[in-house]
């Protein structure tokens, strides 16, 4: 990875929330120092980092003509012409850096946050000679911290770990080394990582509100989503009881693990028709228009945009069932390819504080000898 241009901007809303961003007003030169070595590190690790993390997704931008952050990273790559290349303007790249680290400070102002960060902005090429740009909203006491000059100076000994991983970053390829095709002149390839919880407004800022931008399916994130949720819209469309949640959510947990793909019409209906409720919901067509679209419907709404009928599953990203006793002393974990029918736990009528682990169908052969 190659440092091209980068842009630091001090964003302390305690200080500031009435006022604007202490920003830089050059781009930063990391010094050939072992401090500068150091900073150039850290970086470099924080963007490795999240580009290998199973919590940064693909995503694209909303909007894609007028959307906001994405006009001005066009900006950075526009001619005086007005034609949109390959060459970076660093005055541009500057001010544009400004204005979205202010359009963060404007969302952030409008909630309770308090947050003392520096929101950076790397300019670089990987290792495959692909240009790319990196936002990143990250804590100035991990790691180095930037004086009244802008200048970095560095804390000793502190690189990038358990305590200081990223919150939020944008990564956004600019142009590929092997295409010919103009910068931003589609939609450009788009990652982010948004750690914080997003069930709030306030914690979903960065990906809704600062980039505008939704997240596109995986074939992890679809087989999380359909796992979690489709027992829930199956009851609430009145076609399955719910008593039968757990054992409806563990079918089609069964399935998603056992085979290659999963369709919200023909694989869910045969998932789940034996619970459904009265004979004449159990008619493939009506259960499609139903459940099926609706569901669809949903996902795209609520998660993924693109999201698709029929998707690949994926194993791994259900995690296995584990049972702990209150001290965590003693973790018994049942694999996803074990069917809710082969085993039962319940409590010991005749001693309190004990429970009793059936294994059927086979599935305790030789598990004393």
């Amino acid at each position: 990875m190659e440092i091209l241009d980068l842009a630091i901007h001090d964003l302390d809303l305690l200080a500031n929330r009435q006022g604007g961003i202490k920003a830089s007003q050059n781009l930063i030169n990391i010094p050939n120092t072992p401090d500068g070595l150091q900073v150039k590190k850290y970086i470099e690790t924080h963007v490795s980092q999240s580009l290998n993390s199973n919590r940064t997704i693909p995503a694209k931008f909303v909007g894609v003509q007028n959307n906001v952050v994405l006009s001005s990273l066009r900006n950075c790559f526009t001619d005086s012409q007005g034609n949109t290349g390959n060459i970076l303007d660093e005055s541009i790249f500057l001010t544009e850096s400004i204005n979205i680290t202010n359009r963060i400070k404007n969302f952030l102002s409008s909630t309770s946050s308090k947050s003392d960060a520096l929101i950076m902005f790397v300019y670089y090429q990987d290792d495959y000679f692909n240009k790319n740009i990196a936002i990143l909203k990250l804590d100035p006491k991990n790691g180095f911290t930037v004086n009244q000059n802008f200048d970095i100076s560095v804390l000793k000994n502190v690189l990038p770990d358990e305590n200081s991983k990223l919150h939020k970053i944008a990564i956004i390829k600019v142009v590929e080394h092997n295409t010919a095709v103009d910068t931003f002149s589609d939609n450009p390839t788009l990652f982010v990582l948004d750690r914080q919880n997003t069930k709030t407004n306030e914690n979903s800022f960065f990906m809704d509100k600062v980039l505008n931008a939704s997240s596109l399916a995986t074939s992890s994130g679809m087989t999380e989503y359909v796992y979690n949720n489709a027992s829930e819209f199956l009851i609430n469309s009145g076609y399955v009881n719910e008593t039968d949640r757990i054992t409806i959510q563990d079918k089609v947990k069964h399935y998603l693990v056992n085979n290659p793909t999963f369709s919200l019409d023909l694989n869910l209906f045969n998932v789940v028709q034996d619970y459904i409720l009265t004979d004449d919901l159990r008619d493939l067509d009506r259960f499609s228009h139903d459940i099926s679209q609706p569901l669809l419907e949903k996902i795209r709404t609520e998660k993924y945009s693109d999201a698709t009928m029929t998707f690949t599953s994926d194993a791994k990203s259900i995690k296995p069932i584990k049972l702990n006793n209150d001290s965590n002393s003693v973790t018994i974990s049942i694999a996803n390819t074990v069917d809710s029918e082969d085993y039962s736990v319940e409590p010991d009528e005749n001693e309190q504080d004990t429970v009793i682990i059936k294994l059927r169908n086979g599935l305790g052969d030789g598990i004393l000898n």
